[in-house]
């Protein structure tokens, strides 16, 4: 895979990466002299990096051991991140997903995604009506980032909760949502909501012919000079939405009006450490944003 990325910036971001590793294996973006326990979320945005750019992660048996000792806290955060990260670890998940408190909790959560659905799932959580954008995809999951981590788990753990019906149940609730300037959520034009809309359809294996016109929302909210904003009212270009767009209209087959500004301003968000920062303001860097940044980067060279 060749990235549009310079050999220095690439360099000093799989430094930037390694740095992050703690004694326990795991990774933290705020590491200092290990006197912090690593985090899982951070450890899985660290080993994808380094798996993007076909870098071994250092001391792989220690952040193994690190997973397997999270793997089974009943949050779904952090049961997201801890098997994706063995899934990039291992290959293969050499984990007991049929550990009686990992798969009942698990199919709690899908019963209950069940019942959302059942009962007209809406979009996002129950928000003022005074809170911006910015605010609501930073501080609270949407119900269908939620959906979409309940089924990529129950994917990669060997659970096929969903029959022909159910599934047809939640393809139909998202289309619903998924208005093109209408609606009081106007999904469609709010990148966060259409990638995680478009990701559930995905990993449902829906067709995404009917959606096509999502991708021309997203566009809406391009930056010509770089970067992407959540929508196309707002002037706030940050490397989760570029991050999403690129994504999303990746799985539509479709491509980005200005890939060479994308990639400047992703570029202008890297730090003197290595690491990426969330926009081109001042900021420290975090794995997080570094996995957008560089997530979003193979997204244009896939383009």
């Amino acid at each position: 895979m060749i990235f549009a990325i310079p050999s220095s910036a690439k360099s000093g971001t799989i430094a930037y990466v390694r740095s992050r590793q703690g004694r326990d294996g795991g990774y933290l973006f705020y590491q200092y002299d290990n006197i912090f326990e690593s985090a899982v979320d951070d450890t899985h945005y660290a080993l994808a990096v380094l798996n993007w750019f076909g870098v071994d992660p250092p001391r792989a048996d220690m952040t193994l051991k690190f997973l397997h000792s999270k793997i089974e806290r009943t949050s779904l955060q952090t049961a997201y991140h801890a098997v994706n990260a063995l899934h990039i670890l291992s290959g293969s998940l050499r984990f007991t997903h049929t550990s009686t408190r990992l798969s009942t909790w698990l199919r709690q959560e899908i019963s209950n995604l069940i019942s959302n659905i059942t009962n007209s799932m809406e979009v996002g959580p129950q928000l003022s009506t005074h809170m911006s954008n910015e605010i609501y995809s930073i501080e609270l999951p949407s119900k269908l980032e939620l959906a979409y981590m309940i089924i990529d788990l129950s994917e990669k753990v060997g659970l096929k909760p969903f029959g022909e019906e159910i599934t047809q149940e939640i393809a139909r609730s998202i289309l619903n949502n998924l208005k093109l300037e209408s609606g009081p959520n106007f999904a469609a034009a709010n990148i966060s909501l259409a990638y995680y809309g478009l990701g559930v359809l995905r990993l449902l294996n829906c067709r995404f012919e009917d959606v096509k016109w999502v991708g021309e929302s997203i566009l809406k909210c391009e930056d010509q000079q770089g970067g992407f904003n959540i929508t196309p009212h707002s002037r706030f270009r940050t490397l989760e939405y570029t991050y999403e767009a690129t994504e999303a209209l990746r799985w539509l087959g479709l491509t980005p009006r200005s890939p060479r500004n994308h990639t400047r301003f992703i570029l202008g968000c890297q730090n003197a450490n290595g690491g990426f920062r969330r926009s081109l303001f001042s900021g420290i860097s975090t794995l997080k944003d570094t996995f957008y940044a560089v997530g979003a980067l193979r997204n244009l060279s896939l383009a």
